[in-house]
């Protein structure tokens, strides 16, 4: 019986927490605004880029790879190339975080996404967005 008067309590004490945790949260989100990561990365996550780079459709993807909704590994995946002969048309490239990322479409699609460029054969594009 003490046993689970002792369980019920801790049970009672972990609730509490994640109420206080979910309301600071909540309270940050609803008062102040999103913390300053998260409004970057919504930023971000979204971004897209034009068609800037016209090279040949030549370019194929280094391995399977994960295309983003924006240059981060932190944004939702867009579509995955399926293989490493998949073949890619450039749009254009941004660094973020220290990371060149290329803005592309998997040809014979109509599915755009971004890939980091050690992903790629070649880096990636070479032009600007």
């Amino acid at each position: 019986m003490n046993t689970r008067k002792l369980l019920g309590g801790a049970a009672a004490t972990g609730l509490l927490t994640v109420a206080l945790v979910m309301g600071a949260g909540t309270a940050n989100a609803a008062g102040s605004g999103a913390s300053s990561y998260d409004q970057q990365l919504a930023a971000v996550c979204g971004a897209t880029g034009s068609d800037k780079d016209h090279r040949a459709y030549d370019d194929t993807m280094r391995t399977e790879s994960n295309a983003r909704s924006g240059p981060s590994t932190d944004c939702g995946v867009r579509f995955s190339t399926g293989g490493s002969r998949a073949t890619v048309d450039y749009h254009c490239y941004r660094v973020v975080s220290g990371y060149h990322w290329t803005y592309l479409r998997l040809k014979g699609t109509s599915d755009y996404g971004w890939v980091r460029g050690d992903r790629l054969t070649d880096s990636g594009s070479n032009v600007a967005c």
